[in-house]
């Protein structure tokens, strides 16, 4: 029974570590904060924005995925020289609030910066994530923008809390040689043709992955490329009273299928927000959050799961804080 436990733990610990790389942190809000999927949103909006965010996956299963994050974005430098139009355009004038329609310039070159800081918790893994990242935009048509992002920083992996009956394995030693942590380089890249109301985006992450000061063979870990493409447009009811956006984001790493989800989310009067989403083959989510003040937004939203995991886990909860500054309406 013994060298049974010791079988069965060694295979496990093989499976988990032959998805490590395979594993993207998961966010049913990504229409409340597209930069963390697409780099190139940087510097879209015209205002710094701030975002913290915290996710606990299907609880009630031991090693489930625990994210944090912090992001940060903004536009920076001048250019008031439009290439098309005598006047920049700017979003929907009847908007009350730049926290819940921010400004969206177009028809004009700009440039945008920003910065990620993750923390992703799952199985006996933690992974931590620092991400800089610079986006170029550029007038297409008139109205429409096309961007191009670049993003890059180091990913710190690390194995713990593995308890294995024979620690003199030399599977475990070796990865144990670095003292169970291991470093990369990312770099990841992102492209977004926009206006006002329209977003197209596609993300290709784990570009170049590259091992740093790692005693072990950094091919130890099956690094894929990650992509996204996502889509989606506002619509205005009432008025301008209700801004309606229904969105679209599909996921391929080869050889897994293409999973998507598809959205919808319903801004009521600039100050209060209400959304559902269908994660195909996992989830139902429900989302609601609140704009104060012009500046702050906060949200939450609730996965209900439907695959085959829904009669072991109590769902999944991730709420988002943010915080913008410049051009407030």
């Amino acid at each position: 029974m013994r060298n049974v436990l010791y079988i069965l733990t060694i295979l496990m610990f093989v499976a988990i570590s032959n998805v490590n790389a395979q594993h993207q942190p998961q966010y049913t809000q990504f229409q409340h904060s597209p930069y963390v999927i697409n780099n190139a949103f940087a510097g879209v909006y015209d205002m710094l924005d701030i975002n913290a965010s915290f996710r606990r996956q299907w609880v009630g299963i031991n090693g489930a995925p625990e994210t944090y994050y912090l992001s940060v974005s903004s536009p920076i430098g001048k250019n008031k020289k439009p290439l098309y139009s005598p006047s920049i355009r700017i979003s929907r004038p009847g908007a009350k609030s730049a926290v819940s329609d921010p400004q969206i310039s177009t028809n004009k070159v700009k440039h945008g910066v920003g910065g990620i800081i993750l923390n992703d918790k799952y199985g006996h893994f933690l992974r931590t994530n620092v991400l800089a990242s610079y986006a170029i935009h550029v007038p297409i048509m008139d109205g429409y923008n096309f961007a191009l992002g670049v993003q890059g920083g180091v990913s710190n992996h690390i194995l713990r809390d593995l308890n294995l009956l024979d620690i003199g394995d030399p599977y475990y030693a070796t990865i144990m040689a670095n003292g169970g942590k291991k470093n990369y380089f990312d770099l990841n890249s992102s492209a977004l043709f926009y206006s006002e109301d329209l977003f197209i985006g596609y993300t290709v992450n784990n570009l170049i992955k590259y091992g740093i000061n790692n005693r072990s063979n950094p091919s130890d870990y099956d690094f894929r490329m990650y992509h996204f493409a996502m889509a989606g447009y506002n619509f205005y009811l009432s008025n301008d009273r209700i801004k309606l956006t229904p969105s679209v984001i599909a996921k391929y790493m080869h050889p897994a299928p293409v999973v998507f989800d598809v959205n919808v989310k319903a801004v009521f009067d600039n100050w209060i927000w209400g959304g559902l989403s269908y994660r195909h083959t996992d989830a139902i989510s429900a989302m609601f959050g609140l704009y104060v003040n012009g500046m702050f937004k906060l949200s939450y939203s609730y996965d209900f799961s439907v695959a085959g995991l829904r009669s072991y886990n109590a769902g999944s909860h991730e709420v988002v804080m943010g915080f913008t500054l410049g051009n407030q309406k």
